[in-house]
């Protein structure tokens, strides 16, 4: 039924495609304020609560018990890449692309309802399509972020959906007189460049999506071609450049987490491992000796009266002492073992099989200080070797440690 006159407006107003999307609004925001106002004048017996409605749907069935540690830990787990500047910036790309989606769904919605309201150049198909767009960007945008997915999947879902939206606002064009749209197509240009984190989609997309808009004008016969194809050139160049200062700043952020890492599990004086540096190793290497079906032996040595050399001849002299017996003992130990200053005069060393001798280590280790020259004249240095071993599937390396200590 049409209205062909009204008490406010009149007819022409009335019958546009504006006062429909307008009248939608009013009369939603009519629905929700008539919801918020008989839950307030109905007499409920108690507040529900979206706990008690979750157990009324579950029917019966019984709730699945979460770790809080686990779900801490889970953005962590499995990384996409052994590269620590790959790691970093695809973990960039999955913090940011389904952030991208929702941005630029929205972004796809505001424009569409505006142009609708104040310019009505579209055609109701075209609105209907590229409102259906922005909300499946958003749709994806809600997926990507709740789910764990690999980051090249992201990367390469941006980089399409990115396209698909391009060419769509290009085969608009072919059906407007003026072309409004290309100039959307050249910001999109623009803009997906430095949310992709990667070279080969950003190139790839890009070239194609510059060489649509070129065969597009043509088609359409713009008689502002050339001013076009250089803004989308522009475009296209300058999504480049802003790849690129992201790319550096995200790989000097890398390096600076690489750096501290190290300082976090270096002991600066003999370069060995720290206490925390040994501790992250372990994890990895009882699963080695799970699967190779061996024990894992842990070696504590300690230096014998390290204070009295301190005090006799000075710090400095102390910690020549801690350096040449670090010094030693990698000599001595085997291949493959990870060894860790974890005091100031104790060592903890870490390794695969079974417990070595403590006194031919202990004699090994003091034969190799005595020839670096560094007690000569001054103080005998002496080691105490501790010696254990266990199955790690039945011992832990805390109850290892302890015995040595």
């Amino acid at each position: 039924m049409i209205i062909q006159s009204g008490v406010v407006f009149p007819a022409s107003i009335m019958s546009n495609s504006w006062f429909t999307v307008l009248a939608m609004i009013v009369a939603f925001n009519t629905i929700i304020y008539l919801g918020l106002t008989l839950a307030k004048l109905l007499p409920w017996p108690q507040q529900v609560r979206p706990e008690q409605v979750r157990r009324w749907f579950s029917l019966g069935k019984k709730p699945k018990v979460v770790d809080v540690d686990q779900l801490a830990d889970r953005e962590f787990d499995e990384p996409d890449s052994d590269d620590p500047y790959l790691a970093t910036r695809y973990r960039a790309a999955r913090i940011g692309i389904p952030q991208g989606f929702a941005l630029t769904g929205g972004l796809v919605i505001i424009v569409t309802i505006t142009e609708m309201l104040f310019v009505s150049e579209s055609t109701a198909v075209q609105n209907t399509l590229l409102l259906f767009s922005g909300l499946t960007l958003i749709v994806f945008s809600i997926i990507f972020s709740r789910r764990r997915i690999r980051a090249l999947v992201l990367i390469w879902s941006w980089a399409v959906g990115t396209l698909a939206l391009s060419l769509l606002l290009l085969i608009m064009t072919l059906y407007r007189d003026n072309g409004s749209t290309i100039f959307y197509v050249v910001i999109i240009l623009m803009g997906f460049a430095p949310a992709t984190l990667s070279w080969l989609p950003s190139l790839t997309i890009g070239f194609i999506i510059f060489f649509s808009i070129i065969a597009t004008c043509w088609a359409a016969g713009l008689p502002n071609m050339a001013q076009i194809v250089l803004s989308g050139f522009a475009a296209m160049l300058g999504g480049w450049i802003l790849l690129r200062l992201r790319l550096q700043a995200l790989d000097a952020l890398t390096t600076h987490e690489t750096r501290s890492s190290a300082v976090a599990t270096t002991d600066p004086l003999t370069a060995m491992l720290t206490p925390r540096g040994l501790l992250t190793l372990m994890p990895g290497l009882a699963a080695v000796a799970e699967r190779s079906r061996q024990n894992i032996c842990v070696i504590s040595v300690d230096v014998d009266d390290l204070s009295l050399a301190n005090s006799q001849y000075g710090m400095q002299y102390g910690d020549d002492v801690v350096c040449a017996v670090a010094q030693a003992v990698r000599s001595t130990v085997r291949r493959g073992d990870h060894v860790a200053r974890w005091d100031g005069d104790a060592f903890l060393v870490v390794g695969l099989g079974d417990q070595p001798s403590a006194e031919a280590l202990a004699a090994r280790i003091q034969l190799a200080v005595r020839t670096s020259g560094i007690n000569l004249g001054k103080w005998p240095t002496t080691v105490s070797v501790k010696t254990s071993s266990g199955d790690p599937t039945l011992v832990t390396f805390e109850e290892m440690q302890s015995m040595v200590s």
